[in-house]
């Protein structure tokens, strides 16, 4: 008797994107044929140092910022935490949908409000910023866009708030954007932003801070002063080349959209009390968190990987812990709604095919459920 093997799908790319193809050759190619250190002066040391500043260059260009802006880093947690702590800001106001990485890298920041969809509300920013822009260094710090909800921020109008007011800067978590939305710093004249390698088809352990020379940022890697010693450690030249490659070979992924509209109307259609969280503002092309009604999120993940796809509660960065998701609680105050939020992911592998049989098994599930109460 031949046993039928289970087809695993993987719709969770917002916590991890697998490699592109090019990225691994170029992280192969790197390793068997690079020897020298970047800070080295000699012949290896010096070729290295090329192609590091060969991928740099790749990164600026592909963001519209001048290469001495761009910091290596390890990632977008180190990124973020090296902005909010490496420099004497007197006042963060932080988005309350942020990454972990941010939200939980100040011991005391304020917090901004944002509407049900998600977005910031500016008339509360503008608020803000008229009683603390006097007070010393003040930082924005925003997530755009969510990881949970694929929700983007008004980051113009942000932007034009905060320069109304001298020493007001702008950060923007922006890990989930390459690939999937269009990308300049310089058209923006935001301040910082985090990129992150692994969240659009790089590797995982390499990400950068890009910030304009108007911040004053303190390395909190002591070392060998390396990245203008900005971030001391040797680069990871690695894992840098297969980034290099990974934005050079950036897959179009609009075609997402119309399959996760498709796949939205096909869930409330099955489900009409669902909520698609933060459906009434700007998203990404490849995000959506739909509510449940009825059924925890840890219930939803745990049944719906024993059918074979891999979805998520929430950040993949919480130690893997399925609980109430802080950003949704931003958004939906009420425990009972926002404990059955569950995010729906795709990317440059997914097929229309896997969300087509992905909803077969939420509305399964649902259907399940509902009659077992």
């Amino acid at each position: 008797m031949r046993v039928k093997m289970l087809k695993r799908v993987y719709l969770d790319y917002n916590a991890t994107v697998p490699p592109l193809p090019a990225c691994l050759e170029a992280i192969s190619h790197t390793m068997q044929t690079t020897l020298g250190n970047s800070s080295s002066v000699h012949h290896w040391g010096q070729n290295t140092r090329r192609l590091l500043e060969r991928a740099r260059k790749t990164l600026a260009e592909s963001i519209e910022a001048h290469p001495d802006h761009v910091v290596f880093t390890s990632g977008g947690t180190e990124g973020n935490n090296h902005l909010l702590r490496g420099a004497p800001w007197h006042v963060v106001l932080m988005d309350p949908t942020a990454h972990d990485s941010a939200f939980k890298a100040l011991e005391k920041g304020e917090m901004l409000k944002v509407s049900e969809s998600g977005v910031i509300d500016l008339a509360h920013l503008e608020k803000k910023l008229s009683t603390c822009a006097d007070q010393g260094s003040v930082l924005i710090s925003v997530n755009s866009p969510n990881n949970e909800t694929g929700v983007i921020q008004p980051l113009e109008d942000i932007v034009r708030l905060a320069h109304a007011y001298d020493h007001v800067f702008v950060h923007v978590d922006a890990s989930q954007a390459l690939g999937k939305v269009p990308l300049s710093f310089s058209k923006l004249a935001i301040d910082a932003m985090t990129l992150c390698a692994h969240k659009m088809g790089g590797p995982q352990g390499i990400g950068a801070l890009v910030l304009r020379e108007t911040i004053s940022l303190q390395s909190l890697m002591r070392g060998g002063g390396q990245e203008k010693s900005r971030r001391s450690g040797t680069e990871n030249i690695m894992a840098i080349c297969g980034w290099q490659a990974a934005l050079e070979n950036m897959p179009d992924l609009q075609h997402l959209r119309k399959w996760h509209d498709h796949l939205e109307t096909v869930l409330r259609t099955a489900a009409p009390e669902s909520v698609v969280v933060g459906g009434q503002a700007p998203r990404v092309c490849n995000t959506t968190n739909i509510t449940m009604p009825g059924v925890p999120n840890h219930t939803q993940v745990m049944s719906l990987d024993l059918a074979g796809f891999a979805v998520s509660a929430g950040s993949a960065c919480s130690s893997g812990k399925v609980s109430i998701s802080r950003v949704i609680k931003a958004m939906i105050p009420q425990d009972s709604v926002a404990e059955t939020a569950l995010r729906i992911s795709s990317g440059w592998q997914t097929t229309q095919s896997d969300l087509d049989h992905f909803s077969k098994a939420w509305i399964q599930l649902f259907n399940q459920t509902r009659q077992n109460k």
